[in-house]
């Protein structure tokens, strides 16, 4: 049962899913950094 799971391209496929969203959840985590960043960079500017 185990084996055919790994065949299964349903299966497979759903592990590329997975994988490209954690490289995706990645990117959108060091873009939210970087405008963390920014927004306490311009909130200094401000003061």
């Amino acid at each position: 049962m185990r084996n055919n799971q790994y065949k299964n391209p349903s299966y497979t496929g759903a592990l590329r899913l997975v994988n490209s969203w954690g490289e995706t959840w990645k990117t959108f985590e060091d873009i939210d950094a970087q405008l963390v960043e920014l927004g306490i960079d311009k909130i200094c500017q401000d003061d």
